[in-house]
């Protein structure tokens, strides 16, 4: 089996290295002169320029790449281990800097950036005082963000449709509750709220006898109403579904805790542009807002 990795940046390279530990032929293409992407070198002029960071900060990510041999690509499910840095230095050295940066001021003041909390905030103190406390509440937002957007979402794996149970709106909450278990007993990642319903809620159509589920526009208000119910569920994802029109219907059910919104209906009567627009107006709503993320958004929701 081929497979075929479109760009050799830091990336691009990783999954290609991961890729080939898994037994597949692994083609790798760059639209530029050579690999690295954002961690490229630029020669010119008898000069070499490092293009990338100056810093690795997760040195754990090398190691972990350095590690992988044929038959263990190691796919782990959550952040890689410190085991050292073994691996890593049969190829290269990895120097500890110390401070990470020191940034020099016109008036020759200077602040030393380095991997402790207590002496950043220290020099916080000394530089300006008054900013050492917006810094506190800044790292403590910093860290629920990265809690959730890296920790727990980064490492989320979706390798299977089954992972996923979709509930049908017409259950009642004793119900929901009872399903919540199950996913907890059985280990799935999360809820689809909601399927098709078999209920006609105010539908006055003569086709309204017919059998079968109904979705679209008459399902919004039950699907809204349990994803209420089930947005104190923490440590399962929701996927929100049914009667999304617009994009308030695709914010109003993220400003509830989705995690993703899903489109059938809606996507049926409003065209290929659909998606499009319904991005538009999304940004423009978080604009609005002032929220910068949707990891800024599910992290402030209680």
């Amino acid at each position: 089996m081929r497979a075929v990795v479109i760009g050799s940046g830091v990336g691009g390279l990783s999954a290609a290295i991961r890729l080939s530990a898994m037994g597949l032929e692994v083609l790798v293409l760059e639209k530029l002169g050579g690999p690295g992407g954002r961690a490229s070198v630029h020669q010119a002029q008898g000069f070499t320029f490092d293009m990338g960071p100056t810093v690795i900060t997760v040195p754990p990510f090398l190691e972990d790449l350095f590690a992988t041999k044929p038959g263990d690509p190691r796919l782990y499910p959550d952040f890689p281990q410190e085991e050292g840095l073994a691996h890593t230095e049969r190829y290269v050295k990895l120097v500890p800097l110390d401070p990470f940066y020191r940034l020099h001021f016109p008036d020759g003041t200077h602040f030393d950036y380095k991997d402790d909390p207590e002496h950043l905030q220290r020099e916080i103190a000394r530089l300006a005082p008054e900013d050492l406390e917006g810094y506190r509440r800044f790292e403590a937002h910093a860290r629920a963000l990265f809690q959730k957007g890296f920790l727990e979402l980064g490492f989320t794996h979706f390798g299977s449709l089954l992972d996923l149970l979709k509930v049908a709106p017409d259950l009642s909450f004793e119900a929901l509750d009872q399903v919540v278990e199950l996913c907890r007993k059985h280990g799935l990642e999360g809820l689809v709220a909601v399927n098709t319903t078999l209920e006609r809620p105010g539908l006055k159509s003569p086709l309204a006898e017919e059998a079968g589920g109904l979705s679209g526009r008459p399902l919004k208000g039950r699907s809204l109403e349990v994803l209420r119910y089930l947005a104190g569920v923490k440590d399962l994802t929701l996927v929100s579904v049914g009667g999304v029109e617009s994009p308030m219907d695709v914010w109003e059910r993220l400003k509830l805790g989705a995690r993703l919104v899903q489109v059938y209906t809606g996507f049926v009567y409003g065209g290929p542009l659909f998606p499009r627009r319904t991005l538009k107006g999304l940004l423009r709503l978080m604009e609005a807002e002032g929220v910068r993320s949707l990891t800024e958004l599910w992290v402030s929701i209680p």
